[in-house]
């Protein structure tokens, strides 16, 4: 496994995320997890950072985008979280679709 090859992929970004990660800092999660059966080849291998390799742990990346797209709900069992909606120092946002970097790259590669 060569770390800077999987670090170029997404030229330094988190894959999942989007957001520039130095090199030091890089994690690289497996797109399947080896214990649901995905290998250690570069191909299933990608760069991430700290925070979403953390969140992802072995979740298949549709397992990921759920668990993304309802984590208000875990929220609201976090009393500083309700009473930040209360004194109204945070708002809810209009739930939008994730769609993860290496997608976005990955569709506008193809579509060129």
């Amino acid at each position: 496994m060569n770390r800077r090859e999987i670090y170029n992929k997404y030229d330094g970004h988190c894959a999942y995320c989007g957001k520039k990660i130095d090199f030091d800092d890089l994690s690289i999660d497996h797109l399947i997890a080896v214990s649901k059966g995905g290998t250690d080849e570069v191909d299933n291998l990608i760069p991430c950072c700290y925070l979403c390799n953390h969140q992802k742990d072995n979740m298949t990346v549709e397992e990921f985008r759920a668990y993304l797209e309802n984590i208000e709900y875990t929220l609201d069992d976090y009393k500083p979280y309700r009473a930040a909606l209360l004194y109204k120092r945070i708002s809810l946002v209009k739930k939008k679709p994730i769609v993860f970097y290496f997608e976005q790259v990955e569709d506008n590669l193809y579509n060129k």
